[in-house]
């Protein structure tokens, strides 16, 4: 750590913080297959969760692309996906893929309608590097002696000092092999829809249509 730089310590500097008639709001640049863009928020349209100890970290913010005249409003999604999962604008890709293959172009399109559209989408890039979880502390800049050491999880206390402290409970004891770390890969999306979350949805109409809508996207898979 002590030759860390401030990215490797959790400094995110593609995310900038700015004041808008005394209001805080962000500027979130995106990196993709075409090109970096900046989009400046508004307003976070959801973001529980986002605070647990593990979780992805999602948060959404309703914003507008950095240099459009007309404030066109986009959804922003800014999250942290499995390492070992594709990004979601790839599976949403398969998806209507899959579609055509089984469907007519008019069943197809009523079909798109129950789904997100992504306006563009890219893993978080910081210092050339994707942002992930896989080598925190790259060590890009330690000295030539220095050597990396492994750190051994730490042994659990032996069921015997258990068994001798513990008169009235009954402990079990976790493996250590039973510990996994699921290593996450920092992305972001723009979807062209800004929408509003179920929780937000206060009348059992409105609920019951959007749980509707999703059954109808997962039928049509």
């Amino acid at each position: 750590m002590a030759f860390a730089d401030d990215h490797e310590l959790g400094w995110d500097p593609s995310i900038r913080r700015i004041l808008v008639d005394g209001h805080a709001q962000y500027e979130i640049t995106l990196n993709s297959a075409n090109g970096s863009s900046v989009y400046v928020t508004t307003n976070i349209i959801a973001d529980f969760g986002a605070e647990a100890m593990r979780g992805r970290g999602t948060r959404v913010f309703r914003g507008y692309c950095k240099g459009d005249p007309d404030k066109t409003p986009v959804a922003t999604k800014d999250t942290w996906r499995a390492s070992d999962r594709e990004r979601e604008d790839v599976i949403l890709n398969e998806i209507f893929t899959d579609m055509a293959k089984v469907m007519d172009k008019a069943e197809v399109e009523d079909a798109q309608k129950h789904f997100l559209t992504v306006r563009d989408a890219g893993d978080v890039v910081i210092k050339g590097m994707v942002d992930d979880t896989l080598c925190l502390l790259r060590g890009e800049n330690l000295p030539s002696d220095c050597k990396m050491y492994e750190i051994p999880p730490e042994e659990p206390p032996s069921t015997d000092k258990l068994s001798k402290e513990t008169t009235t409970t009954h402990t079990t004891v976790p493996s250590v092999s039973d510990f996994t770390v699921s290593h996450r890969v920092h992305i972001r999306i723009m979807f062209k829809e800004v929408c509003e979350t179920l929780y937000a949805v206060r009348d059992l109409r409105g609920v019951m249509q959007m749980l509707l809508d999703v059954l109808k996207g997962a039928n049509a898979r």
